[in-house]
């Protein structure tokens, strides 16, 4: 199965009046204002219990756009968490100027997510 990168999910906010393209389909895709950069100071957020996919996205944000993105448990950047109101499998992502957030309500939704 094809997993979107957040590096693919923010090249398809780069124009606000085309349609972002996902696959699969999401149930529901709100577009709000505002942007988050990556850059090289771009941390991957994430407890312990997420150090895998952690890892995942590090690896592969370090493979497509040559970024180092660090792992810390704690700040601002690119926000992994497990919250377990969601479907197991589901997962919500949010991209804004304060930096993306994917939430799951398990970590193979979290993986999903990535």
């Amino acid at each position: 199965m094809p997993l979107l990168t957040v590096a693919t999910v923010l090249a398809s906010f780069s124009t606000l009046d085309a349609a972002p393209d996902f696959v699969p389909l999401p149930a529901k895709v709100e577009l709000a204002e505002g942007r988050f950069t990556l850059s090289k100071k771009t941390v991957i957020v994430a407890p312990a219990a997420l150090t895998n996919e952690a890892e995942l996205l590090a690896e592969r944000l370090r493979r497509v756009a040559g970024l180092p993105s660090p792992i810390q448990e704690t700040g601002k950047g690119i926000v992994l968490k497990i919250d377990e109101r969601m479907a197991a499998e589901g997962y919500g992502l949010k991209i804004d100027a304060n930096g993306v957030t994917i939430h799951a309500g398990s970590n193979a939704g979290v993986f999903y997510g990535i």
